[in-house]
């Protein structure tokens, strides 16, 4: 990341944070994942330093989650080395890092939503009932297109497999 954005991030940050009528869950949200090592493990998977994304995001997964903050930053931690991991072709573990974000989606219905990276992996190996059954857990309480899709291609791999 250029330090001419570097810099406009933090000036939005701060101009969020100063906002009087911001929930003090999002400002705890914020300031956790401002805090985070995603920004740091994102400009290493813009630069295509996969592993060293990795690496950063894998920080994040450590933290002690003592509330709903910490449980978005290592949801999304999560989330992050999942797609960071299908980028690399290693599906095995990106489908081991949204299970775990998964978890702590159902745990504390906080956060960045895992389906849609699970079910992409699942359907990558094959797994199509697995990748079903998620992307219906998801539609239950969200309208996710790109759920829809996922959905959709899934229910049509089932019906060739079944033919």
């Amino acid at each position: 990341m250029d330090e001419l954005r570097r810099k406009e991030m933090e000036r939005l940050y701060k101009k969020v944070m100063r906002d009087c009528g911001l929930p003090e869950k999002a400002r705890e949200t914020l300031q956790a994942m401002w805090a985070s090592h995603s920004r740091k493990g994102n400009e290493y998977y813009m630069q295509g330093k996969l592993r060293e994304a990795i690496e950063e995001y894998r920080k994040d997964t450590e933290l002690d989650i003592t509330g709903e903050a910490e449980a978005t930053v290592v949801e999304n931690a999560f989330c992050q080395m999942g797609d960071t991991f299908m980028e690399l072709g290693e599906i095995e573990n990106a489908i081991a890092a949204y299970e775990k974000a998964l978890e702590l989606w159902r745990e504390f219905g906080y956060g960045f939503a895992p389906h849609a990276g699970l079910a992409e992996a699942y359907l990558s190996q094959g797994r199509v009932d697995d990748a079903i059954s998620i992307c219906e857990e998801c539609l239950e309480t969200s309208r996710s297109w790109g759920v829809r899709q996922i959905l959709a291609e899934a229910r049509r791999q089932k019906l060739e497999d079944e033919q």
